[in-house]
């Protein structure tokens, strides 16, 4: 029967699970098993991951005995939130690998290496929102305009005027969002905002043509709206 969970956590969709993966399959061909495999593109911040939850039902149900990761931070970043985990694996009986930490969870020692892990995961997490929230305070010294997040008054700064340009002159030729996504080199979520935010605010206006504007407004938003179905509910947004 095959009870070892194979757990593999990156943050983004833009990282990828190759190194992880090349090491945990070493181990399984090691151990002569095969494992089930799971896939989160979640932050660690929190444990609330669909794949990660699906790990924990086949715990609770028994099926799991050995839970397999590369390191312990692809459990997750929070000190409160390794140390539910442990107390799970622990009432259940279930053996935790992780190969980068060489973590035994089965001895009194292997169980205070990872509680001193699980705090270093959440201080590491804590350090990059700093570097994050001090990144964002540089960057607005330097440009009052510039906002961070996806509020409705958001420019997004780091698409250049050129760009969302030719995000637009692209859709209006029928090109997908995806393609336009590897033309310019952002994430789909980027170019749909930028459409979405042409089409029904002004945030673009103060530096694009306003002749470019009023020709092209009016056709993406059309387009928009009648890819959603909903054309003459949505039009006159």
């Amino acid at each position: 029967m095959n009870n070892t969970a194979v757990y593999m956590r990156v943050s983004t969709n833009d990282q990828s699970t190759d190194s992880q993966e090349l090491d945990l399959r070493r181990w399984l061909d090691h151990e002569g098993v095969t494992g089930t495999w799971y896939v989160d593109k979640y932050t660690g911040a929190t444990m609330s991951r669909p794949q990660w939850e699906r790990v924990e039902d086949a715990i609770e149900r028994g099926i799991v005995r050995t839970l397999l990761v590369w390191r312990l931070d692809r459990l997750g970043r929070t000190t409160i939130g390794l140390l539910k985990v442990f107390e799970m694996l622990q009432a259940r009986q279930v053996r935790l690998v992780c190969l980068m930490d060489n973590l035994d969870f089965q001895t009194a020692s292997g169980r205070l290496h990872a509680n001193m892990l699980a705090s270093f995961a959440a201080y590491e997490r804590e350090l990059i929102s700093e570097r994050v929230k001090k990144g964002i305070e540089a960057r607005r010294r330097r440009d009052p305009n510039y906002r961070h997040g996806g509020s409705a008054g958001t420019v997004f700064r780091s698409l250049s005027p050129k760009k969302v340009n030719t995000i637009i002159q692209l859709f209006l030729h029928n090109t997908s969002k995806a393609a336009i996504a590897e033309v310019i080199g952002c994430r789909w979520l980027a170019v749909h905002s930028t459409l979405r935010r042409f089409a029904f605010t002004k945030v673009y206006d103060d530096y694009l043509s306003q002749t470019f504007v009023a020709e092209t407004r009016p056709l993406v938003k059309a387009k928009l709206l009648a890819g959603r179905g909903d054309y003459r509910l949505w039009i006159d947004r």
